[in-house]
């Protein structure tokens, strides 16, 4: 739900990243939070944590920059954490829920 926003809506479902000098297409594998948005057999990727994830409170400065090291590059995107931002997290998932929890069928009287 939450990656959804994240990489549909924000960045239009957009897994391919163009070099500059080499024109050239490379896929990348999108996580959030740890765990991966559709693919993640790519050498390239981009990981966004959120406020929400388990790991945030551990993903300090430094830990970014090592995780950032892995496999053939990782970009790190680490959201910044607010009171509003979770609580706008925190609404949108229980509106996603909401819609998709099956809807108790109203009895009709005759």
């Amino acid at each position: 739900m939450l990656s959804e926003l994240i990489f549909e809506d924000i960045l239009k479902s957009q897994t391919k990243v163009r070099h500059r000098d080499s024109k050239g297409d490379y896929d990348f594998n999108c996580l959030l939070d740890g765990a991966p948005w559709k693919t993640a057999n790519h050498a390239l990727t981009l990981e966004i944590i959120s406020p929400l994830g388990d790991e945030y409170d551990r993903m300090h400065e430094a830990t970014c920059i090592l995780r950032s090291t892995e496999s053939s590059g990782r970009a790190i995107i680490r959201m910044a954490e607010g009171h509003r931002l979770y609580e706008e997290l925190t609404l949108y998932l229980q509106i996603e829920k909401y819609i998709i929890s099956p809807k108790p069928t109203k009895l009709r009287r005759h």
